[in-house]
């Protein structure tokens, strides 16, 4: 049995199986429990980005924070607790809010920087467009659309490094 973090045991007792889904197929199904008896996160031989992003898997021993871990659209999050937000783009606008997608890729940047095995840039980024995109899904037609073209601007502008030297991008 998996398990999360003790920052995410406030949901509740018990939580079985939690599906979490993208792109129509089944990403993963792990359990959360607060149960005595159980480990806060697993230091798997093979960590993945999915695994660091939903809290399941720890940070690596030396790490110098803890993740905060909450309920997101995306799903479970683990997020760096010191995050700007977006960098130097806007973090929410009229139809988006990707406060918790910037401060989980946050969290995967640290990691990256921090040398931790399993987090490829691309799949980081990759990870950061679906949680982009889970906050855009249940808006209204013209809403997601606009939402779904500011997530891939968004990762767009990581995928090339411009976050780290300052440029912004405008949204309206």
């Amino acid at each position: 049995m998996s398990t999360f973090p003790a920052s995410c045991r406030r949901f509740g007792l018990i939580i079985i199986s939690v599906l979490l889904f993208s792109g129509g197929g089944l990403v993963a199904m792990a359990s959360v429990a607060n149960a005595a008896g159980f480990s806060d996160c697993l230091r798997s031989e093979n960590p993945t980005v999915f695994g660091y992003a939903s809290g399941a898997e720890c940070p690596p021993v030396g790490f110098p924070y803890q993740p905060i871990v909450d309920i997101t659209k995306a799903g479970l999050r683990a997020m760096d607790p010191y995050n700007d937000g977006c960098s130097n783009s806007p973090d929410t606008g009229a139809t988006f809010d990707f406060k918790n997608a910037c401060a989980t890729h946050d969290y995967m940047a640290d990691l990256q920087r921090f040398g931790a095995k399993g987090v490829p840039e691309a799949s980081m980024d990759n990870q950061f467009l679906l949680d982009m995109k889970a906050d855009c899904k249940d808006r209204n037609w013209i809403a997601k659309k606009n939402c779904e073209s500011v997530a891939y601007a968004y990762r767009a502008i990581v995928q090339e490094g411009n976050y780290s030297t300052g440029d912004t991008i405008t949204v309206s």
